[in-house]
């Protein structure tokens, strides 16, 4: 039995589907809200076209927090489904022209259904991941916070006065505390999930991973389940250099992409000093760059890039 491909394009309050196949096509769209009650219309959508369950094979791209309750609602019902990263779908498609969500969608579906005999259904245990996501962004927001009062307090120490000295310390103090909460209750998440808490432990066994990096690992890749090798990784997070080179005319060296996640960048740029400290053969690594005359910058990328490699070969073997 032949199976239907549906193609789904996610955003923020809206899903767009397409059917590949059988049906017609004034039939073959749906446009839904990103909700329960859109959900519950895809089904009532697919049922209404003589269409079983089992019969179909959702497809859509990994948008992060977007397709996240999809994902779960689907995982609920037994909905076989398939999350693939968007740089594939894009490579499947170099020619199209102009954007917009149906066609989007109904690229979705033809990539589903040509690529049929290699996609791999998707099982990713979406509620933790979606906690841990949750908290993460909860605790970047306190850290921004805390460290816009640290740059007050030391910005105007000269105008500073015992009060307005008290009550910073103090909205310091409260903000540090709260972050260690948060940081708590992530361990927590973490503990009670067999599959995540030990990759968790694989990742944590790289010298110079701490909690936050590791847990971005985990939650940026669904639990190593959406990147299959540390380059696409690399690239996802600002990090693998590309060329710019086009002919004799044009020869702008290699650089870092500035499109894609630059807040894990950031995250997992912080953990460099302490890799040096950690790791010897990173020092020395780090030494014979700099003694060639690379730049901080430049080493510093390449140790992200390893520590990537690491964290995928560690938590990823299969890869």
């Amino acid at each position: 039995m032949d199976l239907i491909h549906i193609g789904i394009d996610i955003s923020k309050k809206t899903l767009d589907l397409s059917i590949y196949g059988r049906v017609r096509r004034d039939s073959g769209f749906l446009h839904v809200t990103n909700d329960k009650k859109g959900f519950s219309k895809i089904l009532s959508w697919v049922k209404g076209l003589k269409i079983q369950l089992f019969q179909v094979w959702f497809c859509m791209e990994h948008t992060g927090e977007y397709g996240y309750a999809l994902a779960l609602f689907f995982d609920e019902h037994g909905i076989t489904y398939s999350m693939v990263s968007g740089a594939d779908i894009k490579g499947a498609n170099p020619s199209k022209k102009g954007k917009n969500d149906k066609q989007d969608a109904a690229m979705i579906a033809r990539y589903a259904h040509e690529k049929r005999d290699s996609l791999a259904p998707s099982h990713l245990n979406i509620r933790p991941l979606y906690e841990l996501r949750c908290l993460l962004n909860e605790r970047r927001m306190y850290v921004r916070q805390r460290a816009q009062w640290k740059a007050q307090r030391s910005e105007r120490r000269l105008f500073s006065t015992k009060h307005r000295d008290s009550r910073v310390n103090r909205a310091i103090k409260t903000l540090s505390a709260t972050i260690r909460e948060i940081e708590e209750e992530i361990r927590s998440v973490i503990a009670v999930n067999e599959d995540i808490r030990r990759n968790f432990e694989l990742i944590m066994s790289i010298p110079g991973i701490g909690l936050i990096n590791a847990v971005n690992f985990i939650v940026a890749t669904a639990n190593f389940s959406t990147f299959n090798n540390a380059r696409r990784y690399a690239s996802h997070i600002c990090v693998a250099p590309f060329a710019v080179v086009s002919g004799t005319s044009i020869n702008k060296g290699t650089h870092t992409s500035k499109i894609g996640r630059h807040d894990l960048k950031t995250e997992l740029r912080t953990t460099v000093l302490a890799v040096l400290k950690a790791d010897s053969e990173m020092r020395k690594y780090f030494d014979r760059r700099k003694a060639d005359g690379k730049k901080y910058n430049v080493i510093a990328n390449n140790i992200m890039f390893k520590l990537i490699f690491l964290g995928i070969k560690s938590a990823a073997p299969r890869y």
